[in-house]
């Protein structure tokens, strides 16, 4: 009789560590999940210039805007950074406008850093008439 309790408890450390090692490949996997998420970015308009061309009966723009760009992180193993040569690029109804360079800069892991003062801008930037009576 001994033997069968003996039995027993060997299944049950048996089934204990089984399920311990299923539990730690299962965190592993959610955290490897949740941890290689993307960065958010997002891009604020702080002022515009230079779209007033339509006023002068003109169509060809050259804008220029200040941006202020956001990058959060969602990872929570590491921060992330804009690449080098990144560049923001500013349209309306898919007709891009303006375009700049954004220095590089970091995030700390799940943080979040607001870079102002980048410019974009564009150069006889044709509108049509249709889409110039709207972006005011």
């Amino acid at each position: 009789m001994g033997d069968i309790g003996s039995r027993r408890w060997d299944y049950l450390i048996l089934a204990a560590i089984v399920l311990g090692a299923l539990a730690a490949i299962a965190l592993i996997l959610c955290l490897t999940i949740i941890g290689a998420r993307g960065p958010l970015y997002s891009a604020a308009i702080d002022a515009a210039t230079g779209l007033d061309g339509a006023d002068l009966g003109r169509y060809d723009l050259n804008p220029l805007f200040n941006l202020t760009l956001r990058v959060a992180s969602r990872s929570i193993f590491s921060g992330d950074c804009t690449a080098p040569g990144t560049v923001v690029e500013v349209s309306y109804a898919g007709v891009p406008l303006a375009a700049g360079p954004v220095q590089r800069f970091c995030t700390k892991r799940r943080g979040t850093r607001d870079l102002q003062a980048i410019a974009a801008w564009g150069t006889a930037v044709q509108v049509l008439h249709v889409f110039s009576s709207h972006m005011y």
